[in-house]
């Protein structure tokens, strides 16, 4: 339409009407102004309207500058084009042009939002740029740039579609406010793998239990160790992982007789905790410690020091406890101050101490913990073997009781200048444990009456600590043989009074976390039953995003494989990968997303790949050989046009549209030339 002053006017009351409607919702219109424009024309002297714009943006909002540029552009644009016509802007880019770099891959839910609004009100998206995808006359638009066009609107009330732009910005612009300041030093595909963690971590705090499923190669289980690492902070000691099989059982994941060696070349049986127990056990002494004051936790340092020194000082004693700065040993030599008994140190290690009695005819081995050692120093130097017991709440005499008091007056006599650092505390940590292939096990013989004790709703909590009625617990099926208190039972308040036969008990700290990995398509998978499942939160990680994880871009790529590629080959392995995946999808072969090749077999491209060679050809070539026709060939077993299939997908694969036919004479069908198969060769 010709620009003149009557459709001006009709214009700009249409824009007095918006701009009050936008007031009223809290915004702020930062500029506008008419602007005619030449649009291709043949003539010069013929000119079409442009409109009006109005830019404007939140007031006191800090998601959008509250200056344009040099042209006045913001965070938002509407341009009231002729009289019939309105064109909006979405921005959220470059800074240069006067907004804010957010680019649209960090807003997944922006677009179908924005798609859904449009659809209902009869709107059109006419452009939806991301980075750098548009440039032109020395601008670009960089970001988030949305274009919104509709040629009835404006025949029409102009409420419908501020509202709906009121309650987008009300419910997005947090997002953009945090986004803004990521970008300045992160990339949107970090941010994107971040939040993914993030939200994988709340799943699991929120749920205890969860297990991560999918399609095999997706990356479930370097993914668990990355939740564990970078989301949870939790260090090496904080981590525990294992890999469950078949032949896996109660003994190794919870407790059970293991053959040791008793000394004087005997060898017996003695009751030894399973991984998972073990593991709990660290868990819990976290959160015990967690509770101390400084100056307590001092105490036990600086004497668990102490012990740990003495030790490594013993002669002729066999020790896992080395200080290559001690230079002076010890005589591996003492005697009981009553019955004159003399004995040595036969083992020591970071748990138990043990000692011999060559001449005692009633019991030749003694073994006692550290942390019992430890328990008597820090009150102080015992006087009689009667503080030992005091000092550890026993009420009876126990047979170790003279040996530790020996052991603790000569550690306490040895130790020089006593001084304790009482601003240390003990920072209540998160413990993970993974259990890769979680399907693979027998669920029943490993677990056992653990069902019970890994509920979520059954965790113990650090504040019922130290009252046995006001906990969950159960007793191990080795419970009977336990004749003294384990940490778990001290925990719970019980004593070793040498008469109680209350101990073995068991719990799951509330700071215990458990990640289970499987794949959806294993036969194994059914080992899984409903009363395993009600106690684990599913999440299912993808083909898709295990390439975005592992290789979304050539940065990630070098760190996956420590192997340099370029953009545009890095782009054809993806693109390999989705028209594989895409065809797997297709009904006919009974499959399904389980079924898709995950990102880890991707990575694999790199072993083959050399660029100084150019063997990009050979390289993918090999890589469907030796690692992904295998796995599909397996998933078409016992399909009727298995061998067909197996075509089909392999020309997916290459790059071929159509399958091509199978050989003759005798030929075999799936042989052929790079051409034939779709090969892109080194393009």
């Amino acid at each position: 339409m010709e620009y003149n002053e009557e459709n001006k006017k009709i214009v700009e009351g249409k824009g007095d009407k918006i701009k009050q409607l936008l007031e009223a919702k809290g915004f702020q219109i930062v500029n506008d102004w008419f602007e005619k424009k030449d649009d291709e024309i043949t003539s010069k002297k013929d000119k079409k309207l442009s409109g009006e714009k109005i830019f404007f943006c939140r007031k006191n909002s800090n998601a959008w500058p509250q200056k344009g540029d040099a042209k006045g552009r913001t965070g938002y644009c509407l341009t009231l084009r002729s009289t019939d016509y309105f064109w909006f802007e979405l921005r959220c880019g470059n800074s240069q042009r006067g907004y804010e770099e957010v680019p649209v891959e960090l807003f997944p839910d922006v677009m179908t939002q924005l798609n859904n609004v449009c659809k209902a009100k009869g709107w059109k998206i006419d452009e939806a740029l991301t980075n750098s995808s548009k440039k032109g006359k020395g601008q670009s638009h960089e970001g988030m740039h949305v274009i919104i066009s509709s040629k009835d609107l404006l025949s029409e009330s102009f409420d419908d579609f501020v509202e709906e732009l009121d309650q987008w910005d009300k419910s997005n612009i947090a997002l953009f406010n945090k986004y803004k300041e990521l970008v300045k030093t992160k990339t949107a595909e970090e941010i994107i793998m971040e939040e993914k963690l993030s939200e994988i971590k709340d799943f699991l705090l929120n749920n205890h239990n969860i297990i991560l499923h999918g399609a095999p190669g997706t990356g479930k289980t370097y993914l668990a160790k990355d939740i564990a690492t970078k989301m949870l902070s939790c260090s090496k000691d904080e981590i525990g992982f294992v890999q469950f099989h078949q032949s896996y059982d109660y003994t190794d994941f919870v407790e059970g007789l293991r053959p040791v060696n008793q000394g004087q070349e005997k060898i017996g049986f003695e009751l030894k905790e399973g991984v998972f127990k073990a593991f709990c056990r660290k868990a819990l002494k976290n959160l015990l410690d967690s509770r101390k004051s400084g100056a307590d936790l001092g105490k036990e340092i600086f004497w668990r020091e102490k012990c740990k020194e003495f030790f490594s000082r013993i002669e002729d004693g066999e020790t896992e406890i080395e200080d290559e700065s001690v230079e002076a040993k010890l005589p591996n030599s003492f005697e009981t101050k009553q019955t004159k008994n003399k004995f040595s140190i036969e083992f020591a290690n970071d748990d138990s101490i043990i000692v011999n009695i060559p001449n005692n005819p009633k019991k030749n081995v003694v073994e006692f913990e550290l942390d019992e050692l430890v328990g008597v120093l820090v009150q102080g130097k015992p006087q009689k073997v009667k503080d030992v017991r005091d000092a550890l709440g026993r009420n009876r005499h126990r047979q170790k009781d003279s040996y530790i008091f020996v052991i603790a007056q000569k550690i306490y006599d040895e130790a020089g200048k006593i001084e304790f650092d009482d601003t240390k505390k003990t920072e209540r940590k998160n413990f993970v444990f993974i259990i890769d292939e979680i399907n693979r096990g027998e669920m029943s013989k490993i677990l056992g009456e653990l069902f019970y004790s890994i509920d979520p709703g059954y965790r113990v909590k650090q504040d019922d600590l130290g009252d046995e009625n006001k906990t969950t617990t159960i007793r191990t099926q080795y419970a009977n043989l336990q004749k003294k208190p384990n940490k778990f039972d001290e925990a719970l308040g019980i004593k070793d009074d040498g008469e109680n036969e209350n101990y073995g008990h068991f719990f799951v700290p509330e700071n215990v976390y458990i990640i289970g990995t499987m794949n959806d398509i294993d036969r194994s998978v059914d080992s899984i039953d409903f009363a395993m499942r009600r106690r684990f939160a599913f999440k299912e990680i993808t083909a898709k995003q295990s390439q975005e994880s592992m290789f979304g871009n050539v940065e990630k790529w070098k760190k996956s494989t420590e192997k340099d590629i370029t953009p545009e080959l890095l782009e054809r392995l993806k693109n390999r990968m989705d028209d594989l995946n895409k065809k797997i999808l297709d009904p006919k072969y009974h499959l399904g997303q389980a079924y898709q090749i995950g990102g880890a077999y991707f990575l694999k491209f790199a072993k083959y790949y050399d660029s100084s060679k150019k063997n990009e050809s050979d390289a993918f070539k090999a890589l469907w050989e030796n690692h992904i026709e295998g796995v599909v060939r397996e998933y078409l077993r016992g399909l009727d046009k298995d061998d067909k299939f197996l075509i089909e997908l392999k020309n997916a694969y290459y790059g071929d549209k159509e399958p091509k036919k199978p050989g003759v004479n005798g030929e075999n069908p799936t042989e052929g030339t790079d051409k034939e198969l779709g090969e892109s060769g080194n393009d």
